[in-house]
């Protein structure tokens, strides 16, 4: 049925449910990777048992707060990821978190957009568009441009080591 729309398209609570449950996939694995168990992670948490299965088996209203405690308390980390995917009615449905995760692991795990230019790869479609031409050339005329510390016009950025930006307090 190729005009079948995919369940997540149904309603934004289905589509926020199939991103709730890949977050806790994930969680599950990395409590698996880790030999942890959901007692040790409600310990992690400072909250019972109980609250922490009720987020693994009914992750409904998971908040960003949350979502950040558990990856915390497990070492790692998350992100939100928006992106094209061309499927503009989303028959396919979102992809998975995995993919995110292989994808970002095969590409040796950059850190920024300086990180990701040094590994070697065949460029995406959407690396050669135009937009991401200028963005990558804007970037290195900036950077060509800018010495490490403090920032051009301010007085409270700059550039640290490694391309990143720098901020203090005065």
């Amino acid at each position: 049925m190729p005009n079948e729309l995919h369940w997540t398209e149904v309603e934004p609570k289905a589509f926020a449910h199939s991103m709730a449950f890949g977050f806790i996939a994930q969680i599950e694995k990395r409590l698996e990777d880790l030999g942890l168990s959901q007692s040790e992670l409600a310990r992690r948490l400072a909250v019972s048992e109980g609250a922490v299965s009720k987020v693994l088996n009914n992750p409904q209203n998971l908040t960003l707060e949350t979502i950040a405690k558990y990856t915390r308390a497990l070492q790692t980390k998350a992100a939100i990821v928006a992106y094209d995917d061309n499927d503009r009615t989303n028959r396919n449905g979102p992809v998975l978190p995995e993919i995110f995760n292989i994808c970002w692991e095969r590409a040796g795990k950059p850190r920024d957009m300086w990180s990701l230019e040094a590994v070697p790869r065949r460029p995406s479609r959407a690396m050669r568009s135009r937009a991401y031409r200028k963005l990558r050339h804007a970037t290195r005329q900036w950077r060509g441009s800018h010495e490490f510390g403090a920032h051009p016009g301010s007085q409270s950025s700059g550039i640290g080591a490694m391309g990143r930006a720098t901020w203090s307090q005065k």
